[in-house]
């Protein structure tokens, strides 16, 4: 059947090359509200609108990124995800550490090449403004608003945090150490610990969307430290019965 395995409450909008990209309805709902926050003041609405499908573009140009450097290992992507936080893709099955640690970087590769076009594009126009121009959006500034999204979004990415890139590279590098439902563990306790502080940081700032993300992140870490829990007890029943079966072969039977 087409929608087996599919990830539940998203929407099948189109494919690129060759791979599905769906849109969670929770994405939905974060365009409208950007949508309704962003028209009027110095931006028009035009700029508002293209502003976030330039990020829309970035986020799924990062996910490529993730997927192109997949299938160089002869991994397939089954589907791309856009969540409001980011995009996930799908990998038909998981990959080996040194694996893990070129496709995870990719995705924030590609968000930092494309921070450094527009910025050198913008260089050579002239069109540089401070940081602190920056926070008012208007439609002059709308291409070094483009630059700073991408480099955020490739920075935040490389945070030491499952569901992030970042968290990712860190269990590669401890699986090359350690067994990898260890490794795995560490990275997701580390996530956790990281997104407890961002959600403290969050309510001290009253900055909300921090504390969400915060949320977002800890639940993708418990998810995957209760995973890798879930296959280390797995081995261990899978052990414990081949021990059993190897002892009852080599039984000898008592003649009475």
């Amino acid at each position: 059947m087409a929608n087996e395995g599919l990830t539940g409450g998203s929407v099948g909008v189109f494919k690129v090359f060759g791979v599905p990209v769906r849109l969670h309805f929770t994405f939905l709902l974060l365009i409208v509200f950007l949508l309704f926050i962003g028209i009027g003041g110095k931006q028009s609405g035009a700029s508002t609108a293209l502003y976030i499908l330039a990020l829309f573009g970035s986020v799924l140009l990062h996910e490529l990124g993730h997927t192109f450097v997949a299938a160089r290992f002869g991994i397939h992507t089954k589907e791309i995800v856009m969540y409001p936080i980011g995009g996930v893709s799908r990998p038909e099955r998981a990959p080996k550490a040194g694996e893990e640690l070129w496709i995870a970087l990719a995705g924030p590769a590609v968000n930092i090449l494309i921070a450094a076009g527009i910025t050198f594009w913008s260089w050579r126009e002239n069109q540089f403004t401070s940081l602190t121009a920056l926070l008012e959006p208007t439609d002059a500034n709308l291409a070094q608003r483009i630059a700073v999204g991408n480099l955020i979004l490739g920075a935040f990415n490389l945070l030491p945090a499952y569901p992030m890139d970042g968290g990712r590279v860190l269990r590669s590098i401890l699986a090359r150490f350690r067994p990898e439902d260890e490794a795995t563990r560490i990275t997701a306790a580390t996530g956790q610990a990281l997104a407890v502080g961002l959600g403290l940081f969050g309510l001290l700032s009253t900055n909300f969307m921090l504390v969400f993300i915060a949320m977002f992140v800890y639940l993708g870490a418990a998810q995957e430290g209760a995973a890798a829990g879930d296959a280390r007890l797995q081995r261990a029943l899978d052990l414990l019965r081949a021990n059993q079966v190897a002892e009852a072969e080599n039984a000898v039977p008592c003649s009475c």
